[in-house]
C-alpha cells in the first residue's frame, strides 16, 4: 500500500497551528510565545487525537488543547503531558453531526512530507 503524503483536507500541524490561533484570538496576548501544534493523546482524560500547543509565559507551559471528538478548544495547566503520536497507522472512529444526519467518520494518522504525523477523516460507508 502506498504511503500518503499530500491529503487534501487533512489535518496538518500547520493549518491546526491557525486555527487555534485563530479561534484562541486575543486570549493569547497573555502569553510570551506558542509552539507549532502537534498531533498528540491524554487516553486517560480525552479519548482520541488531540492537538496541542504549548503556550509559554515566564516558565510555566500551558497547553492549548483542540479535540477531535468534540471540535472544543480550551486552555490546560496541569500536571498530565499528552503523548506525542507518531505515524504508526493508528485509526479512530467519530460519529459527526451535520443538518440533522449523523455522518460516522474514521480518521487516520499519515506523515506528510515534512514527516510529521497528521489526521485524515474520511466519511465511513452505511
Amino acid at each position: 500500500m502506498e504511503k500518503k503524503t499530500n491529503v487534501k483536507g487533512a489535518h496538518t500541524p500547520a493549518n491546526m497551528t491557525h486555527l487555534m490561533v485563530a479561534k484562541l484570538g486575543f486570549n493569547l496576548e497573555q502569553f510570551d510565545s506558542y509552539s507549532n501544534a502537534y498531533l498528540a493523546t491524554m487516553e486517560e482524560f480525552i479519548p482520541g487525537p488531540i492537538w496541542c500547543m504549548d503556550l509559554y509565559c515566564g516558565q510555566h507551559v500551558y497547553r492549548a488543547i483542540f479535540e477531535e471528538f468534540s471540535l472544543n478548544i480550551y486552555i490546560y495547566y496541569g500536571q498530565e503531558k499528552p503523548t506525542r503520536l507518531i505515524d504508526q497507522g493508528q485509526e479512530w472512529v467519530r460519529i459527526v453531526h451535520r443538518k440533522d444526519r449523523r455522518i460516522r467518520q474514521r480518521g487516520y494518522v499519515f506523515s506528510n512530507r515534512r514527516l510529521e504525523p497528521c489526521l485524515h477523516w474520511v466519511p465511513m460507508e452505511a
